[in-house]
């Protein structure tokens, strides 16, 4: 399977089993201390002090909750000042993404100030499903995660597969036991339908819907 290069936003939920300083303005800040700071999905966000120097202490964040891609793939690239990107005679930035830092789907989704789904992406490559490997990972809907439900099946037990292991379920199975725990949110509409269908790039297909907490918690 083709990987899009990822950086992990090292954003966490609080871990109540470790005790977090409240920052105040006289707070003082040692190596190892942990912070709360800020929220994520409505649960406050743990940092930890790795490292102070003349700029202050560096800080991470305690539990990685989200993955994003660094950039999206798409036909034409844009440098700030609305000119094209050069691609080589492989066509990587069509394929994969752009390595341009400044005008990065990650570096525009980490600076916005507007709400979900309003970001100005300024490469002109909106990080959408249909941009990215397997539609994995995509930014736009700030709800919910939607998995094309064959691929996501197969590519478990492929997985599984390739260690000589196989998986124990089938995927109907698989998708009623995630629905009856809450993981998937089925077609309320449609009794017994696990799948929902929604519009990408004008086209109508069909994907296991999950809001994107529950989705985390699966796999972290």
């Amino acid at each position: 399977m083709k990987k899009i290069t990822s950086i992990i936003l090292t954003l966490a939920i609080m871990l109540v089993s470790i005790p977090a300083l409240p920052i105040q303005a006289s707070t003082t800040i040692k190596i190892g201390d942990y912070v709360q700071i800020g929220i994520y999905y409505d649960e406050p966000i743990l940092w930890r002090c790795v490292d102070i120097d003349e700029n202050g202490p560096l800080i991470l964040a305690d539990k990685i909750i989200s993955i994003k891609p660094f950039d999206a793939n798409g036909t034409t690239h844009k440098y700030l000042n609305g000119n094209n990107q050069a691609d080589n005679n492989y066509h990587y930035r069509r394929s994969y993404g752009s390595n341009l830092w400044q005008t990065s789907n990650m570096r525009c989704w980490l600076n916005s100030t507007s709400i979900a789904g309003n970001v100005t992406w300024l490469d002109g490559c909106p990080p959408i499903a249909a941009n990215l490997s397997n539609g994995y990972n995509e930014y736009v809907d700030s709800t919910y995660v939607y998995l094309l439900p064959e691929t996501a099946y197969n590519d478990v037990t492929s997985f599984l597969g390739r260690q000589g292991k196989v998986f124990p379920i089938t995927a109907v199975t698989l998708n009623q036991i995630l629905v009856k725990k809450g993981y998937i949110i089925p077609n309320k509409t449609k009794d017994g339908t696990k799948t929902i269908k929604v519009t990408i790039n004008g086209i109508r297909i069909t994907v296991l819907r999950f809001t994107k907490k529950n989705f985390l918690q699966i796999i972290y």
